[in-house]
């Protein structure tokens, strides 16, 4: 029955969008809670699974995936093919530019910029494990186990460049400013 609904879903979503009409459906025939401002914009092909919140005069471009406890607040932007997996939080007016990935638990603050192909995420592979692949854990109907060192928190007026990965456990101090292609593993001071 679930797949059947999430089908339905996705047909629904890609011919219109979502709709004040969509969000009634969703909010009265299903286990999710999509809270959607008038104001907002929202591009057909977007899939939101969970309970989202998009506040006013948000956007969010067709192609994107939010799934699970998302709340972007007012102003905020997603633009291009983003995939947004967790418990994620966008500040006011901060915009996520093109095939981003914000996995786990993640607080962005206000009036951030964050380029393509940006990694945050906070879970990954259980390196205690004998095996990483995923694929061998499912064919004996196991799971590999993640592991996260805790909420990425982003502070407010930060650039994340493009290619930059933000790892778990790690706070970027207001108004910083994260290299392309940099590995952050550690916390980031203010104005840096």
């Amino acid at each position: 029955m679930r797949k059947l609904k999430y089908s339905l879903y996705k047909a629904f979503i890609n011919s219109l969008g979502h709709t004040p009409f969509l969000n009634f459906i969703i909010n009265n025939f299903s286990e999710f809670q999509i809270e959607m401002d008038e104001t907002a914009e929202v591009e057909s092909k977007t899939e939101i699974i969970g309970n989202v919140s998009i506040g006013p005069e948000c956007y969010i471009s067709g192609d994107s995936r939010l799934r699970g406890e998302i709340t972007l607040e007012a102003g905020s932007s997603i633009n291009g093919s983003v995939d947004m997996r967790g418990s994620i939080t966008l500040g006011e007016g901060t915009a996520v530019n093109g095939e981003n990935i914000l996995k786990g638990s993640v607080d962005v603050g206000k009036y951030c910029m964050i380029a393509p192909r940006a990694r945050i995420r906070t879970t990954d592979h259980d390196t205690s494990k004998a095996g990483m692949n995923t694929g061998l854990y499912d064919e004996m109907g196991l799971r590999l186990p993640s592991v996260s060192g805790g909420t990425v928190r982003i502070g407010h007026d930060v650039w994340v460049c493009s290619d930059a990965k933000i790892l778990s456990g790690v706070y970027v101090g207001h108004g910083a400013i994260i290299a392309s292609n940099a590995v952050v593993v550690d916390d980031v001071d203010q104005y840096s």
